[in-house]
């Protein structure tokens, strides 16, 4: 079993660790560069399972053909219904001045108990990744693949209105905000391998 896993942005492939590490199967991480230090993308093996986090799902829908199951965490099709494209243009000057303090703050509002050294900003990837917010979206009802959404009630990043009219099949956490690999790997790892289990993944794909 190949599992692809998607990081979402402002952070790197270490935000799945805690996760990945109580999945089964053949890991590949995939490295969207926002923060240095990390190793390149490894090749995507065939209809992989794909466990995206916030970006990161975006990110798969858009460049991963036919994942046998897609999995998100946090994730959106598209987002500036969750938060206006005034906000991401706002981000995008201030990272300019001040990635920092930003990036701070940003780590703050998802709850996140990871952050970075200021030394380690990608600053040219993470403006081409609010970029990457402001421009794309993908219509689920497109896709011909079983999915599953994890998110949380608290989650400061994507609202929980906007989740729930994006995706047919949520669970829900009470608590954990928007990084809940994370937060709540365990959950997260139960309810991933209950889905798996539960499903024929043979021959299913996205498209």
């Amino acid at each position: 079993m190949d599992i692809v896993f998607v990081h979402g942005w402002g952070f790197g492939s270490d935000v799945w660790t805690p996760l990945a590490g109580r999945l089964p199967g053949n890991h590949h991480f995939i490295n969207l560069g926002f923060i240095d230090g990390f190793d390149d993308s490894p090749a995507i093996p065939d209809n992989p399972i794909v466990v995206g986090h916030s970006l990161g799902v975006l990110w798969a829908m858009k460049h991963i053909e036919a994942p046998k199951t897609l999995i998100s965490i946090a994730g959106f099709h598209d987002f500036t219904k969750a938060q206006p494209e005034a906000a991401l243009r706002a981000m995008q000057r201030r990272l300019s001045k001040d990635s920092a303090g930003l990036m701070a703050d940003f780590w703050a509002l998802c709850d996140s108990p990871l952050t970075y050294e200021a030394g380690r900003l990608n600053t040219e990837k993470l403006a081409k990744g609010l970029e990457w917010l402001q421009n794309w979206n993908v219509a689920l009802q497109k896709m011909h693949c079983t999915t599953l959404c994890l998110a949380a009630m608290n989650d400061n990043i994507i609202p929980k209105n906007i989740t729930a009219k994006e995706w047919n099949d949520v669970h829900w956490s009470e608590e954990g905000g928007h990084i809940l690999p994370l937060t709540k790997a365990t959950w997260c790892a139960e309810i991933i391998e209950g889905f798996l289990d539960a499903i024929d993944t043979q021959g299913d794909h996205c498209e």
